[in-house]
């Protein structure tokens, strides 16, 4: 919801976003949770666009930290498995050669 006068405050209020626009009634400001300070609708694409951005670079901050523990952990895995097979096969030849 956007808006600029003493009538729209009510709707905005109850708006998921309301936006005030710049030169609007200090009602209206104060019932929006986002106010415009520059002329035109250009401020709302780019903070869009910001606020991509910022999304994107949270969620390759989440991303990474669990795509690397998976990788430990398949390393780890693995190692422990090719130990338990090296160790058996070297146990077993020992027990071989010394009967």
């Amino acid at each position: 919801m956007m808006s600029d006068g003493v009538n729209d405050a009510p709707a905005n209020r109850e708006a998921d976003t309301g936006i005030a626009v710049t030169g609007a009634t200090d009602a209206a400001k104060s019932a929006a949770k986002i106010v415009l300070t520059k002329p035109g609708l250009s401020v709302i694409i780019a903070a869009i666009e910001r606020n991509r951005e910022i999304f994107n670079k949270m969620e390759s901050y989440a991303v990474y930290p669990i795509a690397e523990t998976v990788r430990i952990l398949i390393f780890l895995t693995l190692c422990i498995i090719l130990l338990i097979l090296t160790g058996l096969s070297t146990h077993d030849r020992s027990a071989c050669h010394s009967q």
